[in-house]
């Protein structure tokens, strides 16, 4: 037999408010699955698991992002030496 979870129990255990959930569940674009069941939600957890996952993000390399903001913010003077930084305030 299936699985299936109360919104709190899914709530908890995905660290999302009910509130949220309810929300998605009425998403007309990628709604999260659910069954009306004697006026509670119901949430089969593999199909959760599905519907979460076309929200995978995969690893981002947040040093390259850093590095190259670094470089987009830091002015370089005629010489192209590097001059105060308008973010920062850093050379």
């Amino acid at each position: 037999m299936k699985q299936y979870v109360s919104i709190k129990q899914l709530s908890t255990t995905i660290g999302l408010s009910p509130r949220t959930l309810r929300r998605w569940v009425i998403d007309p674009v990628n709604p999260l699955p659910c069954y009306h069941v004697g006026g509670k939600l119901l949430f089969e957890e593999s199909e959760v698991e599905q519907w979460l996952e076309k929200f995978r993000v995969d690893t981002i390399d947040m040093d390259a992002i850093v590095d190259g903001l670094k470089t987009y913010f830091t002015k370089k003077d005629a010489e192209g030496k590097d001059v105060q930084n308008t973010i920062t305030g850093e050379l």
